[in-house]
Parts: structure tokens; C-alpha cells; sequence
């Protein structure tokens, strides 16, 4: 089975509103939506690979995170293993979003139950809500 590290952000803020990636028009695995961030590359920590990953798809330069789990689960039907870094960062105002990868969608806690995710994405968003309801 091939492995594949990512290193992910959730962007949130203390009123339950969040910052997730439309997917549906660049889904790899079947997901409609999920976090910004992506692949960590030889010689890459996960906080570089978000930095720079967040660069791309945001045109954030990303400066506040914190590291929230990491994790492992497979991808089914894909023979895949997906390490998942996941990071938390606060929520960046819209005018600061330049989407080069996907849409960026704002959205509150209660909109996330019914969001098509890969399902350790699901497990991982479900913990963070917890978290932070």
C-alpha cells in the first residue's frame, strides 16, 4: 500500500465559522469538499509543506497555526494510506482569500454534518468541531 503525507489547516474562528475547499470541480478521491494544504515534499516538515501549500492555493503567507493531530487512515478503493497533519490557524478575512486551487467556501459548524468529505477528513473535521464548539 503506497503512504502519502499531508500536512492540512482549518481555518476557524471563535463564532463557528470556517474556511473549507470546494473540491467538486478537482476531486482526486470522490470528496466534495476539504481542508487547504496538500502533499509534504522530501526534505519538507508538515509546517513548511502547509506554509507553502497555503501560499499556493491562498496567496496567504501563512504565519499563526497550531498543530491539532496526527493521523492515519486508508483511502478505500484507492490502496492508499494517508498521514494527515492537521493544523488549526485563525479564520483570514474574505478579501485576503486568492483561491488558486478549488473554491474557498466560508461556512458555519452547523453546515459541515452533510459535507461529502474522504472519511478521515470526516473523522478529523468531526473532532475539530467538538473542539471548538
Amino acid at each position: 500500500m503506497k503512504k502519502r503525507r499531508v500536512a492540512l489547516v482549518l481555518f476557524h474562528d471563535n463564532k463557528g465559522n470556517l474556511l473549507l475547499q470546494d473540491r467538486r470541480e478537482i476531486s482526486k478521491w470522490g470528496e466534495e469538499y476539504g481542508f487547504f494544504g496538500g502533499g509534504i515534499e522530501k526534505g519538507e516538515t508538515p509546517e513548511q509543506a502547509l506554509k507553502r501549500e497555503i501560499m499556493e492555493e491562498l496567496g496567504l503567507d501563512l504565519q499563526h497555526f497550531t498543530f491539532f493531530k496526527k493521523t492515519e487512515s486508508e483511502i478505500p478503493g484507492y490502496n492508499l494510506m494517508a498521514e494527515r497533519n492537521m493544523f488549526l490557524a485563525p479564520l483570514p478575512g474574505k478579501e485576503m482569500i486568492n483561491a488558486t486551487e478549488g473554491n474557498a467556501v466560508f461556512m458555519n459548524l452547523s453546515e459541515t454534518k452533510e459535507l461529502k468529505l474522504i472519511p478521515g477528513d470526516r473523522l478529523l473535521l468531526d473532532q475539530i468541531v467538538k473542539l471548538i464548539r
